[in-house]
């Protein structure tokens, strides 16, 4: 994996971050950027930034926007920190070393993000950072949206992307705080395999959701990425 990952107008740092840029990540900045284009939220929260990569993609996207980024690494979040004040955007992005359980602010934002760890440890992991990260010890699905609800206007959203498998312990825990999806969009590699991942967006207003689906690759080949793949990531990675 390469120290540096250089998008088309900024860096991203990746040599102390316990979890370096992935597709999970690129996708849920991706979507929320062309989502919330029309209707730009004026703060965005980005929970377990890691690299920082997410909030600073919607800084990009969100010229007015002020994005404040939140993690519990250490190590990540001083890099996070310096990716932010090495962009073009570093007035509108705040890095903070925070765990999210006990994180309070006078500000309401008007979306909440998260690519939070969702796995259930089922063994112990040698590597303590890496099981923080990844796995729901550190940050619970109940827990997630029980903090998130201190910070959430009541017209205000929440976007998660997760595992497939960790999907009804959010639905599950969402409905405890009367917390509702509005959208889910399944993602799978390619067309005849099933989605592994869903990005969802959620509110407190209770409507009938709509599902759509998303494919990565449209067949074999080094970046034969689809149309739809391509649109949303275009603006940030320098192969499309």
């Amino acid at each position: 994996m390469a120290k540096i990952f250089r998008l088309k107008q900024f860096e991203i740092r990746q040599e102390d971050s316990v979890l370096k840029v992935g597709t999970d990540g690129m996708l849920l900045g991706g979507y929320i950027a062309h989502h919330f284009q029309a209707r730009q939220p004026k703060a965005v929260l980005d929970v377990g930034t890691g690299t920082g990569i997410i909030a600073l993609m919607l800084a990009q996207a969100f010229p007015a926007t002020h994005i404040t980024g939140i993690e519990l690494d250490k190590a990540s979040a001083k890099e996070a920190s310096y990716n932010a004040s090495q962009s073009p955007f570093a007035d509108r992005v705040t890095i903070l070393e925070q765990d999210y359980r006990t994180y309070r602010s006078a500000t309401q934002y008007d979306l909440i993000l998260s690519n939070p760890p969702y796995y259930t440890p089922t063994h112990q992991n040698s590597d303590q950072r890496e099981t923080i990260a990844k796995h729901s010890v550190s940050l619970s699905p109940n827990q997630f949206f029980a903090t998130s609800l201190h910070h959430l206007p009541p017209q205000g959203q929440i976007a998660t992307i997760l595992a497939t498998t960790a999907q009804s312990d959010y639905l599950k825990a969402a409905n405890e705080y009367d917390i509702h999806p509005q959208h889910h969009l399944y993602i799978q590699t390619t067309q005849n395999k099933p989605p592994k991942r869903v990005l969802t967006l959620w509110s407190q207003e209770l409507t009938p959701y709509t599902t759509s689906h998303l494919t990565i690759l449209a067949g074999a080949g080094t970046h034969n990425y689809t149309p739809e793949y391509t649109q949303l990531l275009r603006p940030y990675l320098t192969i499309l």
